[in-house]
């Protein structure tokens, strides 16, 4: 039997090769990251395939051959909603077209208790890990007709290689405040790992499993309550007795969690996830008769004992594997906060979540509109691409208006198509950057007694889609030209200055300065398009201007992840802005060339920042940051 195994570097899926291995007559195929941490997977007897999810090209040689696959590979800690749709939902889909290549392979599909909780009254309430999850199964679901598709649904899993449950106990043991909520006092709905790989076992074995849905949680006598408190006695560490009230906690954590996602900043500490977790109750569970024969064995004590154990050896077996270089990040990160809050983690999931449901109209982007110079300007768009949605390359390549509704978004629209689309009768979402969309008010209503003066990069996404919007007259400057630009091409009139939203005010106030100074006679004025990512408390560049040397102290170099050959104004801005602070900005467009930096670099301390606009080279990246425990990337 060739068996398949997604997230084959996961606890589960880790835990799950060691027992395959065991077996007789199995073939182990593991798909993993180029980022993945590998150490212990026996590459003389597990085939590895190195790809993911999001790239569906990888998976051809992944599934090519497999009698059962199993699906284990889930993004689970992040809190960025567009990473967990990409990875979860999307590459969900990836991997169930693949399959159909391989028809008669049978998908074990690894679900999330959490998704079975579900219903229509709590949904509102639900993470967007949970979310994502029931999502992806709703696609599994749509393809068991075409293969053979078994579900399970795992309770949270403790033992060997947990990562997840068992830190999360431990920070909560470790926390100055303590507390448990209604709800978790029985019936936990927890499943020790190794009988729940035996659960997974059996659906490939007893091919009656096909078509069917399984509740990985057995019969607990204990709640969570307990749990915790057993892994506070293993550590030595007071454990919490008080219950509160959940639903207060609930209310609490749901504003905390709508403030963060608005917002963004530091992810608070209470949130629905700490919530449910402490009060969670098994709904659903495994009584031992279901028609698979599947019996825990487990027993609370002596499993976390093993559990705790287990933890403490791995960390004490590798204390050289963290790389000890100190990492600084930026609590605003470089992400323009609109883009964060507004474009990533809501509308683009939007799309995703509607674009999966065939009977839903495509929700579609132009990629005219959003980027030049085949993504160094604007959006990049490989990235744009792992994620799924769909791309026309120019307005004619639409499908027509009954097949697909336009969004716009991430600058602005080139304003003649706008108009033509809307004209043409289409479904049209305007979500352009409200900061852009005031300048390009701006230039609408431009009063003709005077002549303007933009301040904008040449090649810059809106000095083509602005362009019917531009008056005749108008002088196009940047900082190293705009004496010699204006005092050229001027006209006589008083002079208007316009300047792109992602200049730096000094930038700004030294051409107003050249136009006083200069033509003193006339009325001159300028207007302030400045947005809140140059200039507010959620600004990277006032935080980075905030800097002292005692916070900079041993730090020369500054990382800038982006694209390679970007030469986007806000990431020109923010280099700007590094160098005033004497730092050396180092651009880092890949993995490869981020592992090369750190071998060979020589201080202890550097500053990380992440690019104002996405990029292919970033979740990398921060994945490798997440394994290797640098920065604050957790």
């Amino acid at each position: 039997m060739k068996i398949g195994v997604t997230g084959a570097s996961g606890g589960l899926g880790k835990r799950f090769i060691e027992i395959l291995l065991g077996k007789q007559d199995v073939g182990i195929r593991a798909l993993v990251r180029t980022t993945s941490n590998i150490k212990g997977l026996d590459e003389n007897r597990v085939e590895l395939v190195f790809g993911s999810l999001e790239e569906p090209s990888s998976l051809e040689q992944f599934i090519k051959g497999l009698d059962v696959c199993y699906h284990f590979a889930s993004c689970v800690s992040s809190t960025n909603k567009l990473e967990l749709m990409a990875t979860n939902v999307k590459g969900t889909q990836n991997l169930c077209e693949s399959l159909l290549q391989n028809p008669s392979c049978h998908l074990v599909y690894c679900s999330s208790i959490v998704v079975k909780n579900l219903n229509h009254f709590n949904r509102s309430f639900a993470s967007d890990y949970t979310l994502s999850k029931y999502y992806a199964e709703e696609i599994v679901k749509k393809y068991n007709k075409k293969i053979p598709i078994t579900i399970v649904y795992p309770g949270y899993i403790y033992g060997k290689y947990d990562r997840n449950l068992l830190p999360s106990v431990m920070k909560l043991l470790n926390a100055e405040v303590k507390f448990l909520l209604g709800g978790g006092q029985n019936m936990a709905p927890l499943v020790y790992i190794d009988d729940l790989c035996e659960l997974f076992w059996l659906c490939a074995i007893k091919k009656n499993s096909i078509g069917k849905k399984y509740v990985g949680i057995p019969m607990n006598e204990f709640g969570m309550h307990q749990f915790i408190q057993e892994v506070g006695k293993e550590l030595g560490l007071s454990y919490p007795k008080k219950v509160y009230p959940k639903l207060p906690f609930t209310i609490i954590a749901k504003l905390l969690d709508v403030k963060f996602n608005l917002f963004g900043g530091s992810q608070p500490k209470l949130t629905m996830r700490v919530v449910n977790g402490l009060s969670a109750k098994a709904k659903y569970i495994d009584d031992g008769h279901n028609d698979l024969g599947w019996k825990p064995q487990t027993i609370l004590g002596n499993r976390v004992r093993e559990t705790v154990n287990l933890h403490n050896s791995i960390n004490e077996a590798n204390p050289d594997s963290k790389i000890t270089i100190d990492i600084i990040t930026l609590n605003n990160d470089g992400r323009c906060k609109w883009l964060e809050n507004k474009v990533l983690k809501q509308l683009l999931p939007q799309i995703i979540a509607n674009n999966n449901n065939p009977k839903n109209k495509k929700i579609y982007v132009i990629e005219d509109w959003i980027s030049n110079d085949g993504g160094k300007v604007g959006v990049d768009l490989d990235w744009l691409h792992r994620l799924g949605v769909p791309v026309a390359k120019y307005v004619d390549d639409l499908p027509g208006p009954q097949d697909c509704i336009v969004v716009n978004t991430g600058y602005d629209s080139i304003y003649d198509e706008e108009m033509e689309i809307i004209k043409r009768g289409f479904e049209f979402i305007d979500a352009p950057c409200p900061y852009v969309r005031k300048l390009r008010e701006h230039l609408i209503n431009l009063d003709s007694k005077y002549q303007c003066v933009l301040l904008c990069e040449p090649n810059h996404i809106i000095i083509k889609n602005y362009a019917s919007l531009f008056p005749d007259d108008m002088i196009l400057v940047q900082m190293d030209n705009y004496r010699e630009k204006i005092q050229k091409q001027q006209n006589g009139k008083p002079l208007f200055l316009l300047p792109y939203v992602t200049f730096l005010p000094r930038h700004v106030h030294s051409i107003y300065e050249f136009l006083c100074t200069t033509f003193p006679e006339r009325e001159n004025s300028y207007v302030e398009t400045k947005c809140m990512w140059v200039s507010s408390k959620l600004s990277p560049v006032d935080e980075i201007n905030s800097f002292s040397e005692l916070d900079l102290h041993g730090v020369e170099d500054a990382l800038l992840i982006t694209t390679d050959g970007s030469t986007n104004k806000s990431v020109i801005s923010l280099t700007e802005t590094l160098k005033m602070k004497n730092l050396n900005v180092v651009t880092i467009g890949s993995l490869e060339s981020f592992k090369e930096y750190l071998g060979a670099c020589k201080t202890n301390r550097l500053l990380f920042v992440r690019s104002p606009i996405p990029n292919n080279a970033e979740k990398p990246i921060l994945d490798y940051m997440k394994a290797n425990q640098l920065g604050g990337i957790s």
